[in-house]
């Protein structure tokens, strides 16, 4: 589903330049944009600004918000490594 700024922000219960906010500080990505320059965002848009959201009423700062995004990216990084290894041994061990 794509979504318009506008259609964004309502439905994550924020203000537009909430949501350009994020993106300077680079809470959000870079949304790509229609031929005429809208901005575009999707469904993992809304669940990383309300899991933004979460974290500031826990009382995170938007650095701290920052640095935990920055954790679970790599995370996923590396745990895509592992399975990756692990379906490489897998395959190895089944040609044996």
């Amino acid at each position: 589903m794509e979504l318009l700024i506008s259609e964004l922000a309502e439905k994550c219960g924020v203000n537009k330049e909430t949501i350009r906010y994020y993106e300077r500080k680079k809470l959000l990505q870079q949304p790509s944009r229609t031929h005429s320059g809208y901005r575009i965002y999707s469904e993992n848009d809304v669940k990383r600004i309300k899991f933004i959201k979460r974290l500031q009423d826990l009382g995170f700062s938007l650095g701290e918000i920052y640095n935990c995004l920055v954790l679970l990216i790599m995370m996923k990084f590396v745990a895509e490594i592992c399975i990756n290894l692990f379906l490489k041994k897998k395959r190895k061990f089944k040609s044996t």
